[in-house]
């Protein structure tokens, strides 16, 4: 089990709009360039995020906004050179940090356990970047550039 943050951003609006972009099911469409979403915002609620290129899934921990939003059993599930691979499972935690006008948001992966077989290095290093891709895009959303 490994445990590592895949991308930490700042984005300039409350803590409240940021909590939404990360519940509401058109602002998750939007950031993660998703097709269909489910988002189920209570503990033990659904987080589905179909894309193109495959799906994120997990049930919701917990849920407070003010703090953030936890996922267990995560799996990002994707379509690549070699065919449908899965990912997971592992706890995707989005922490929300208040500073001065803005929020501090940093995505964790926790309790990771590399696919069967898999190699856990790459692993990180494919969520980091799908990370680092999905966390500005979300702040381009909510900043509105």
């Amino acid at each position: 089990m490994e445990n590592f943050v895949a991308d930490m951003i700042f984005i300039d609006a409350s803590l409240e709009r940021v909590f939404v972009a990360l519940v509401d099911p058109n602002d998750v469409l939007e950031w993660l360039s998703g097709e269909e979403a489910e988002i189920g915002a209570w503990k033990d609620g659904v987080y589905r995020v179909r894309r193109a290129d495959g799906c994120l899934s997990g049930i919701v921990d917990s849920v407070d906004e003010k703090v953030g939003i936890s996922l267990l059993d995560c799996f990002w599930e994707r379509d690549g050179d070699e065919g449908r691979q899965r990912c997971g499972p592992t706890r995707i935690r989005f922490q929300l940090q208040p500073q001065d006008n803005g929020v501090w948001v940093t995505v964790r992966h926790d309790d990771l356990d590399a696919a069967p077989g898999g190699d856990w290095h790459t692993f990180a290093a494919s969520m980091r970047k799908q990370w680092v891709e999905a966390t500005v895009a979300l702040k381009r959303h909510v900043e509105g550039i």
